[in-house]
């Protein structure tokens, strides 16, 4: 008489298939998590580019106007963006040429408006940002004796975070 053979759980070719499967398929979920994370990181990363990015081209567009934007009643306000807005060698520049434009202002009763046209971010790193601007300046004459002038310039102007805060290091004309 023959004995059926008896057959133990895990031998047959069916198990080993789906043992395959559950590796292959444990092997995709990691994978999928593993790209999910990179994803995640490379979206966040991009949120804080983009934050620095926003945050140096307000802060730039911001120095311009109120560095170019005057008028007898507002020229103290030039000033004050000198000293709290920029830094180092620029600062000194600027606070000379800033008292010259304060007192021709002054004197010839003339207003200047700056206008932001255009502005693109070339560097911005936590600490370092770089923003080429493109603004339209007008200058008037408030008592209608000087005929209106309108000029446009462009600008690279250069930041540093400095004790948190930041600060203009250098600006340059752009051709």
């Amino acid at each position: 008489s023959t004995v059926p053979k008896v057959r133990y759980r895990g031998s047959s070719s069916g198990s080993r298939r789906d043992l395959a499967l559950a590796i292959v398929a444990g092997v995709l979920i990691l994978a999928f998590v593993a790209a999910s994370v990179v994803f995640a990181v490379g979206i966040n990363r991009q949120k804080d580019l983009d934050a620095l990015r926003a945050e140096y081209s307000s802060f730039a567009s911001q120095f311009i106007i109120n560095l170019t934007s005057m008028n007898p009643s507002n020229v103290d306000q030039v000033l004050k963006t000198v000293q709290e807005d920029s830094s180092g060698k620029v600062k000194q520049q600027l606070q000379d040429s800033s008292q010259q434009a304060v007192g021709l202002v002054r004197d010839t009763n003339v207003e200047t408006k700056t206008t932001i046209l255009s502005e693109a971010v070339t560097k911005a790193e936590p600490d370092e940002g770089s923003v080429i601007m493109v603004f339209g300046w007008q200058q008037r004459s408030l008592d209608g004796k000087l005929p209106m002038q309108v000029q446009t310039f462009r600008w690279r102007v250069d930041m540093t975070r400095i004790n948190g805060d930041l600060k203009v290091t250098n600006y340059e004309w752009v051709a």
